[in-house]
């Protein structure tokens, strides 16, 4: 499988290995595999090879309770296994020690497995991940106390994209008011988004989001004028974040659908005189948290929460300023000016490059006119074969995508249009109708799709699709903006 990262071949090694060992009788295999999956207590359950990839793909997206002595005796035995020469030890050093290639396991220190498990936990040294562990420590004893310790956080106007903290917050003893950007700027038109009178704006989003998320929104007539007045609402607490409030913190972390909305909202800061002052929480990572995929992930942790908000930064001028740069260029209607934003190095927003490469990875491939999601998807289907569409999605999220930033619907969405095409990609054999929306059936990749895998058929030519990847519209049977892997976008 060709994907942008090596997840994929380390997951299946061990997804292998744990289905090996279930096979083999192993206890400690058996409680695993026993546990972490949905149907492991059911007596006919017999785990499949797709079975402990799923299960070894969530491990690595489970938040672990960092403990220090924990820690000193793993790292006690995996010097001992180093020393003797094990193979999955000593490719756990080639991996994470910055000397593995010249340091012989004869000559290894105790420290030097110590660096191995803080590096492994996201962090560079062995005294910085003790320095974290002391800082959870002291947030969670501040916790624990019967005043909450000294609450500054109220006052405060927490802005995200999404409500998966909204309600740790206040355990965490942060208790501002709480608004929910309920959008998914990485689908849809963007296009009018950055105008001044953008009511334009709102109502194509509206349209979109009705279409689209019938299950969230609603079908029925009142739909559309709901979804629109929360959209303006959003809109309109935006404009004067000065009133009532003392400071503004803005939770949002490195992948495109967060990054996307902070531009958004940094380019409505722009347009006002701030009074108060802006703060940012915006991780790549956290230790403890092996494949970080965003805030929502510490909801059941409030003393991380609460660490991540005391390490908050100020929002400088020039953060505001490349926000509403951002925002303008993503929905214009060429992508020219957003990929020179992409390449810029040492920007005022860390996490903005990258976002924005996957953003234009959107764009249909020159190739076989493909977006970047939809390859990735068919890949997962051509590697390993039928599956439901719960399975692909996390697939998709926790090994292939190189920044995870979709959620299921937002994925579905996209992966709706593969077999709902004129041309389909993907077979959808619908076996239980009433079943939640990604249980339903099974996928599996069509022989077309095979053929544009293979570099042998575009999916442009073959459907007359309409979509949208920020503000550039994307029709089939025309000429359209293309993302080719050497040059960035092109027109064809």
């Amino acid at each position: 499988m060709s994907t942008e990262n090596s997840r994929y071949l380390s997951n299946l090694r061990r997804a292998e290995a744990l289905l090996a060992a279930y096979q083999a009788g192993d206890t400690e295999a058996i409680a695993h595999v026993t546990e972490r999956h949905p149907r492991g207590k059911e007596p006919e359950f017999i785990p499949t090879l797709l079975d402990t990839r799923l299960i070894v793909s969530a491990d690595e997206v489970k938040p672990k309770r960092l403990q220090l002595e924990v820690l000193k005796k793993q790292a006690k035995r995996l010097f001992k296994y180093w020393r003797l020469g094990d193979k999955v030890t000593l490719e756990r050093v080639s991996a994470m020690h910055p000397r593995a290639s010249t340091l012989h396991p004869e000559s290894a220190r105790l420290a030097d497995a110590q660096l191995v498990i803080a590096r492994e936990l996201g962090l560079p040294s062995w005294p910085q991940l003790k320095a974290h562990i002391e800082a959870l420590e002291i947030s969670r004893n501040a916790l624990s106390r019967s005043d909450r310790a000294v609450d500054t956080a109220i006052g405060t106007l927490h802005i995200r994209g999404g409500s998966d903290i909204e309600k740790a917050l206040p355990k965490a003893g942060l208790r501002g008011e709480f608004l929910n950007i309920l959008e998914a700027y990485v689908t849809g038109p963007l296009r009018g988004g950055a105008d001044g009178d953008f009511d334009a704006f709102l109502n194509a989003r509206a349209r979109f989001l009705v279409q689209t998320y019938p299950d969230i929104t609603g079908n029925d007539t009142q739909a559309f004028q709901r979804v629109l007045d929360g959209l303006r609402q959003d809109q309109s607490k935006l404009s004067d974040v000065s009133k009532d409030h003392r400071e503004l913190c803005l939770w949002f972390e490195h992948d495109t659908h967060d990054q996307l909305t902070l531009a958004m909202v940094l380019e409505r800061l722009s347009r006002q005189s701030l009074e108060i002052p802006v703060k940012l929480v915006s991780p790549d990572r956290f230790p403890g948290v092996g494949h970080f995929l965003g805030l929502g992930m510490l909801q059941d942790d409030p003393e991380a929460l609460r660490l991540l908000w005391q390490q908050r930064q100020p929002v400088t001028p020039d953060q505001i300023a490349m926000g509403a740069r951002v925002w303008r260029a993503v929905c214009a209607g060429i992508p020219t000016k957003l990929y020179a934003m992409a390449q810029e190095s040492n920007p005022p927003l860390t996490h903005m490059p990258r976002a924005l490469r996957w953003h234009l990875e959107m764009l249909p491939n020159a190739g076989n006119g493909l977006s970047s999601v939809e390859r990735r998807t068919l890949e997962i289907l051509n590697c390993d074969g039928p599956m439901s569409a719960g399975a692909l999605f996390s697939l998709h999220n926790y090994e292939a995508d190189p920044l995870p930033t979709l959620g299921d619907l937002t994925w579905y969405s996209i992966a709706q249009g593969l077999f709902e095409a004129d041309t389909p990609a993907i077979d959808y054999h619908i076996t239980t109708p009433d079943a939640p929306l990604l249980q339903r059936g099974t996928l599996s990749i069509t022989a077309f799709g095979k053929a544009m895998l293979a570099g042998q058929a575009n999916w442009l030519k073959e459907n007359t699709i309409e979509r949208w990847v920020g503000g550039v519209r994307i029709r089939g049977g025309q000429k359209n903006w293309c993302w080719d892997p050497g040059e960035g976008p092109v027109f064809l």
